[in-house]
């Protein structure tokens, strides 16, 4: 049986992945429609300097750095699993730390890559949704 989060690093990196699965969830929990919103914004935005049209733009900079850094995450917990096998010289209880830590960087990243998947979907779902409501 794999025995997930038993260091601190391992929890950490559980903590993040809930995170980001609970993220589209705090972020829709307050309907404020969408002329409510772009007034908003554009107070909020408008002693940074930055014009409104940008805004979209910086905010998929940072996700898109979030992803990078989880990325760059996986990828060194990955070779760290490998390291321990490759130097595990039949230990069968490195080996088996090495698989979980492959395992759990394996199952961290197809969550992390679908919790994008959805929160885009659901974005781009929405932003249609206004457009039309703001249509009609």
């Amino acid at each position: 049986m794999i025995r997930f989060a038993q260091t601190k690093h391992q929890w950490i990196i559980a903590t993040g992945f809930i995170f980001f699965l609970l993220l589209p969830v705090t972020v829709a929990a307050k309907d404020v429609g969408f002329q409510k919103a772009e007034g908003f914004l554009g107070k909020a935005v408008e002693p940074t300097g930055i014009k409104e049209g940008n805004v979209n733009i910086y905010v998929a900079r940072i996700i898109q750095a979030g992803l990078i850094l989880v990325g760059l995450a996986f990828f060194v917990l990955m070779v760290y699993g490998g390291f321990l096998w490759m130097t595990a010289r039949g230990n069968e209880d490195q080996i088996t730390r090495a698989k979980n830590v492959i395992i759990a960087a394996t199952i961290g990243i197809t969550v992390i890559v679908a919790a994008a998947a959805i929160t885009n979907l659901v974005v781009k779902s929405a932003i249609k949704v206004g457009q039309q409501t703001i249509e009609s």
